[in-house]
């Protein structure tokens, strides 16, 4: 298992990644990923063996991100990350990927005297696994945001020390 910024012969592969769990993304195109990945201030992929089995893009205070959400905790908060993609492959999934990416982003975060993680979750329709593993990381739900009625999202902050 290898730990590393992305690099641009990852974008197929986020790309991919992104696609399979865009039931609880947001949609990305190659342009949409540069630019994303420009605004980002940590970008990391889990590569296993020659495949980009995990990744994580995670955003600071003030960037120009568009996301409805991020701008809801740039508008409240002034010190913190914003986690936009945390995705694991399938193939790799039960394996604490996730858990080693926000161990690296929480490394960090104390690195750069962060001392808030934001990160949305949905709530309808709800992602259970996610809730569950966020709850496991001490976030706590600040705000919800409703995109449309079948669409709302549970804002939450995670407290570093």
């Amino acid at each position: 298992m290898h730990i590393r910024p992305i690099q641009p012969s990852d974008h197929d592969s986020i790309l991919a990644l992104n696609l399979a769990s865009v039931t609880v993304l947001s949609p990305l195109n190659g342009t949409q990923l540069i630019k994303l990945l420009e605004q980002a201030i940590l970008k990391t992929v889990i590569e296993i063996e020659g495949v980009v089995a995990a990744f994580l893009v995670v955003l600071g205070p003030k960037s120009e991100y568009s996301s409805i959400n991020y701008q809801w905790f740039d508008t409240h908060y002034s010190d913190f990350y914003y986690i936009d993609r945390v995705v694991v492959h399938a193939d790799y999934r039960g394996q604490k990927l996730g858990q080693t990416l926000y161990q690296h982003l929480i490394n960090d975060a104390k690195q750069n005297h962060i001392h808030q993680l934001c990160a949305e979750i949905d709530i309808a329709p709800p992602n259970e696994p996610s809730l569950h593993f966020h709850r496991s990381w001490g976030f706590q739900e600040v705000s919800t945001l409703m995109h449309h009625p079948e669409k709302i999202v549970s804002l939450q902050v995670s407290l570093i020390d």
